[in-house]
């Protein structure tokens, strides 16, 4: 437990390859309510913080940001590779993740993303994804979305994904409850790349934001926030309204047809109405989609 400091939980100045993990900052002993520090949960701060791990924390109800990486760009670019990961951050008084751009002491908010991803700082400023659906039909749970950032990359990126009660106000997220991770495939030529991640767990109106890390350790800040609706999975209706079969031809080809919605995975099933019939089996050829 990390907290009631009258400024920061945990600052590191001019430190590199440490970690910190498996703290309460800025939270009661049970992690049930607040006991604030002043200033920022975590605050990377002075010339160099390098290859940082913060890891599995729970960080909330600071004053200032919950995470913050500050260089001091005086002296040059030297906050690289400071993953922020599994944690969970909420009601912190500024964002979840904030990554402070040249030159110093530049305070921004939200930094936004920038095509391809060039811009240098903090973590090289890594542009944050971009939701796109979050779902719920039934048991099946899907968010989908995109990130636009470096082209033609070497290897993928661990997108991290996070449900929350609330938006923070600032439009991007914090990460309340951690739901998972999928890792990208490479960035096409124009930076982009696309995911898709199915939770184990998701419920339609739960806030969702998620953070990009690069093969090096790079975190972005939050995402905007996405709330998760409930799918439409329609209904299956039979393409012909009736089918004649021969007694002995064996097998019945059918194919039906899904109406009125689109979302999850839906199945058909068909049996014989006569116990003597010599039709061995009724297979569904194919199924047809329409649009909701």
């Amino acid at each position: 437990m990390i907290s009631g400091n009258s400024s920061d939980g945990i600052g590191v100045c001019d430190s590199s390859l440490a970690g910190i993990s498996g703290n309460r900052i800025g939270t009661n002993a049970a992690a049930t309510g607040g006991v604030a520090n002043g200033g920022q949960g975590v605050h990377l701060q002075c010339t160099s913080a390098n290859q940082m791990s913060i890891l599995q924390n729970t960080i909330a109800f600071n004053t200032g940001d919950g995470f913050r990486d500050d260089p001091d760009y005086r002296f040059g670019d030297n906050h690289h590779r400071n993953t922020v990961s599994q944690n969970t951050m909420y009601s912190n008084g500024g964002l979840g993740i904030n990554l402070l751009p040249p030159p110093f002491q530049t305070i921004d908010g939200v930094t936004p993303n920038d095509a391809q991803d060039p811009d240098t700082g903090a973590n090289n400023l890594q542009n944050f994804p971009i939701i796109t659906s979050a779902v719920v039909t039934g048991t099946t749970r899907t968010i989908t979305g995109t990130l636009n950032t470096t082209p033609n990359s070497s290897a993928g990126y661990t997108i991290e994904f996070f449900s929350n009660a609330a938006c923070d106000p600032s439009g991007n997220g914090e990460g309340k409850t951690y739901l998972g991770s999928v890792t990208t495939i490479n960035t096409d030529a124009n930076g982009d790349v696309s995911f898709f991640y199915s939770p184990a767990s998701l419920t339609a109106g739960d806030i969702i934001t998620a953070t990009a890390t690069d093969s090096l350790g790079n975190t972005s800040e939050f995402s905007a926030c996405f709330t998760a609706v409930a799918g439409t999975p329609g209904q299956i209706k039979f393409v012909s309204a009736t089918y004649s079969v021969a007694e002995n031809a064996g097998v019945a080809h059918i194919t039906v047809q899904r109406v009125n919605g689109s979302d999850g995975s839906i199945s058909a099933t068909a049996r014989r109405a006569r116990r003597r019939s010599t039709l061995r089996s009724i297979t569904i050829l194919s199924m047809k989609r329409t649009r909701r």
